[in-house]
């Protein structure tokens, strides 16, 4: 059942490396019955949950590994094994007490490492579907990728919505460059050096934080 998961994956996301896909895959084979059930699944499955999937493998992985090597430097040091003693403490405890807090430390400053990179990961992932959808909508990279770079999302849903006011603002766009067209007028130039807002990305931004307040109303 893996093996054909795995498969439909590759179709449905070609370019994207099988290790990629193998935690989103391990996880719909948990959930799939019969053959006929892949190709339901795997319809259901997005490039942000592809991404979020594998992130959260890989940090797991690292913190594991991290925590158990983390461990067994602690119990090396102070004579444990299993959490008991072997041997009597020796005078220069406390030194091994900070080494053991710097060896913490480490472990913390590695987690916080990895955290952030998840993050990071989600957030590329919320641009890629974005540049995704509005691809598919028509509307030009031009247009789009001032307005996506450098932003972050809450979650899907927020990427989504923020997609959305983009292909309204787009087409609102569009449609004015078309009545000027036919009006015989132009859309004026901005003015060199001019500093002020880009009144579109204003409109965005304002679209997108109203459906931000709306969406906590119903929470």
């Amino acid at each position: 059942m893996y093996k054909t998961i795995i498969e439909a994956l590759q179709q449905k996301f070609p370019g994207v490396d099988a290790k990629v896909l193998e935690p989103v895959a391990r996880k719909l084979a948990k959930s799939a019955t019969k053959e006929e059930d892949v190709p339901t699944l795997v319809e259901g499955v997005t490039f942000q949950q592809v991404t979020e999937s594998y992130s959260d493998f890989r940090v797991t992985q690292a913190v594991a590994t991290a925590s158990a090597r983390a461990v067994s430097d602690y119990e090396e040091r102070f004579g444990l094994k299993d959490g008991k003693r072997k041997e009597e403490p020796k005078p220069d405890d406390k030194k091994k007490e900070d080494k053991a807090e710097a060896l913490a430390e480490r472990l913390e400053a590695l987690e916080k490492r990895f955290s952030e990179q998840d993050a990071a990961t989600k957030q590329k992932g919320f641009q890629t579907s974005i540049a995704s959808i509005l691809k598919e909508k028509g509307v030009r990279e031009s247009f789009y990728m001032p307005i996506i770079s450098g932003r972050t999302f809450e979650d899907e849903d927020a990427a989504k919505a923020f997609a959305e006011t983009v292909e309204q603002s787009y087409k609102d766009d569009e449609q004015a460059l078309a009545n000027a067209a036919h009006s015989g007028s132009r859309k004026p130039d901005k003015a060199q050096g001019d500093t002020e807002e880009d009144p579109l990305l204003k409109a965005v931004q304002e679209k997108t934080d109203r459906i931000a307040a709306e969406k906590n109303n119903k929470q």
